[in-house]
C-alpha cells in the first residue's frame, strides 16, 4: 500500500481521512498543517509539520500528495497549494470513497476530493482538484472546471456546465443544461432554473443575483 501525505487538518481533512481510511489505496504518511503544531493528532493520524515538511517528505520518498484544505467560495489557498505541487512533479491522486458511484464513463481530472455516497454519472467531466462532497450527484454530460466545489446534497441534473473556482452550496439543485459562470458562489438550498454568469453571489428558490463575489 503507497503512502500518503494530506495537506491540511481541519473539517474537511476529516472527510478525506475517513475515504482515504476506508479505502485500500493509501497509507497516509502524516498530515501537513501550519495551524497546528507537529505531534498533534487528528482521527489519530500525527501532524508532522508545515508546508516546509512537503520537500522533507519528497526527499523520504513520498510520492503521492492530496490537498485536504476545503473552500467555501475561497479556493486560493487550495489553488496555491495544486500549483505549487504539480511544480515539484508529485502525484496528485484523486480519493474517491468506497461507498461513492462513479461512472466508467466519466472523466476526472487529477486531485480530486469525491465524498461518502456521491454520483458521478456517465459523460460527466471534472477539472483538477474539485471537492465533490458528501452526497451530491453530478449527472450525465455534466462538466465542471477546475477547483470547483460541490457541497453536500447539491444536485447538477445533465448537461450543466460550472466554471472554475465556483461554490455550489449544500442542498442547491441545477436544472439541465444550464451554465454557471467562473468565481461564482451559489447559495445553499438554492434552486438554479437560468444561467448564472461568473463572478457573483446568487441564492434562493429561484436561485437569483445579489451582488458581486468580491
Amino acid at each position: 500500500m503507497e503512502d500518503i501525505v494530506l495537506i491540511g487538518a481541519g473539517g474537511h481533512a476529516k472527510s478525506v481521512i475517513e475515504a482515504v481510511v476506508s479505502g485500500n489505496n493509501f497509507r497516509i504518511y502524516g498530515l501537513i498543517d501550519a495551524n497546528l503544531k507537529p505531534g498533534e493528532k487528528v482521527c489519530g493520524l500525527e501532524v508532522i509539520g508545515d508546508d516546509s515538511c512537503i520537500d522533507k517528505a519528497i526527499t523520504r520518498g513520498i510520492k503521492s500528495f492530496f490537498i485536504a484544505v476545503g473552500s467555501i467560495g475561497k479556493p486560493d489557498l487550495r489553488v496555491r497549494l495544486f500549483e505549487m505541487l504539480k511544480q515539484r512533479g508529485v502525484e496528485l491522486p484523486n480519493i474517491i470513497h468506497p461507498s461513492a458511484v462513479v461512472s466508467r464513463f466519466s472523466v476526472l481530472g487529477k486531485g480530486n476530493f469525491v465524498g461518502a455516497k456521491a454520483v458521478i454519472n456517465a459523460g460527466a467531466v471534472t477539472g483538477n482538484n474539485c471537492i465533490i462532497n458528501t452526497s451530491s450527484v453530478i449527472e450525465h454530460d455534466c462538466e465542471l472546471s477546475d477547483f470547483v466545489h460541490l457541497a453536500c446534497g447539491a444536485v447538477l441534473s445533465g448537461g450543466v456546465r460550472i466554471g472554475a473556482r465556483t461554490h455550489i452550496g449544500a442542498g442547491s439543485c441545477v436544472s439541465n443544461s444550464l451554465e454557471i459562470g467562473s468565481n461564482t458562489i451559489i447559495g445553499s438550498g438554492s434552486v438554479v432554473t437560468e444561467n448564472i454568469p461568473g463572478g457573483c453571489i446568487a441564492f434562493g428558490n429561484p436561485c437569483k443575483l445579489v451582488r458581486k463575489n468580491e
